[in-house]
């Protein structure tokens, strides 16, 4: 009697043991997937990270170079220069030379 309840016993633990084997399992490999996913999520965060900081850095050098050229029109001669090069104004009797070039 002892030894059929020592039976039934061994063979519940066992089945736990196995139950419990198997949700530990499941648990792991769950805990796994979410692990790789996480990688692939920070490496595509890391490669967005780095792009946009790179365009940053560009936009905050496109910056400065239009700061730099809005303080330089007080100077009336940035004035002149830039209506000379865009607008191509001379002053009253200034001669203006045109070069062209032929392409061979």
């Amino acid at each position: 009697m002892i030894a059929r309840w020592l039976a039934r016993l061994m063979a519940r633990v066992n089945f736990f043991y196995g139950v419990f084997s198997i949700i530990s399992l499941i648990f792991f490999v769950y805990t796994l997937s979410i692990g790789i996913n996480g990688f692939f999520r920070y490496n595509d965060f890391h490669k967005e990270f780095v792009v946009k900081s790179h365009k940053f850095v560009e936009l905050k050098k496109r910056q400065d170079q239009i700061n730099h050229m809005l303080s330089s029109l007080e100077d009336m001669s940035s004035w002149e220069m830039l209506s000379r090069k865009h607008l191509h104004m001379v002053y009253p009797g200034e001669e203006v030379f045109h070069f062209y070039y032929e392409k061979n």
